[in-house]
């Protein structure tokens, strides 16, 4: 019967071959183990960033002293290095999500191709029938069985195409959401990379303040307190 063969093609069109649908399933289960544990990098990061930050405030309730400003700006410096760390390993974390991002996209469209083809064939096989009252059909079948049976596959292949049309309409709307989370983690990869940039120039300029420090001062707390009171006066003249 036309309709059975109807049905044993659409059910062929959609199901996956076996060895190229685990291998893409392992990528994508790989893909995220991966993303996990650039998320477990980021949390431990957070937290040793906050460390850094505590031991910073507590030392500026700390009467100003040389060894304190050095110990302030030591800590600084590390606390940089892990907000360098941090955001590196925020960039590896985005760019493993873009490329999940992209193999969702390559999903949906092949479960877009996959529907336009069921919806077409099955539209095909309702032309056929669509028009036939149902006497013509039974003038038309060589038994009462035969009638049934194709009776059945009909009402099957109605139930088939409006199961396809609402599995594409859906797939559609996962396909823009996705393509909107991929321009979102792109632009947050640009900003994230311009952030990078700028946590550098930090570091350099807090290596640099730190070098300076120490040579006008020769380590000595008595010059630096006298650096202290001559930068004092010199913000009051300006008054």
């Amino acid at each position: 019967m036309l309709f059975r063969s109807a049905a044993v093609v659409a059910g062929c069109a959609v199901s996956p071959l076996s060895l190229p649908a685990k291998v893409h399933a392992d990528a994508a289960s790989d893909l995220q183990t991966k993303i996990s544990a650039r998320n477990q990098d980021i949390s431990a990061l957070q937290k040793e960033i906050a460390g850094y930050q505590t031991q910073i405030n507590a030392l500026s309730s700390q009467a100003t002293s040389l060894a304190t400003t050095i110990k302030s700006l030591e800590l600084t410096q590390k606390k940089l290095a892990a907000d360098i760390s941090l955001t590196e390993t925020k960039i590896v974390a985005r760019n493993l999500e873009i490329q999940r991002l992209a193999s969702d996209i390559s999903d949906h469209q092949e479960a877009i191709d996959d529907d336009q083809h069921i919806i077409a064939h099955e539209f095909a096989t309702m032309r056929q029938y669509g028009d036939a009252s149902i006497i013509e059909i039974i003038l038309g079948s060589n038994s009462i069985a035969e009638t049934a049976d194709t009776l059945d596959q009909l009402s099957v292949t109605q139930d088939q195409l409006f199961s396809r049309i609402d599995a594409f309409r859906k797939d559609k709307a996962n396909l823009e959401s996705t393509k909107k989370l991929t321009e979102k983690a792109r632009a947050d990869l640009q900003a994230l990379q311009k952030e990078l940039t700028d946590q550098r120039a930090v570091v350099t300029s807090t290596k640099d303040q730190q070098n300076k420090l120490l040579a006008s001062t020769k380590q000595s707390e008595t010059k630096y307190q006298s650096l202290l009171a001559e930068k004092q006066r010199l913000k009051e003249d300006r008054k």
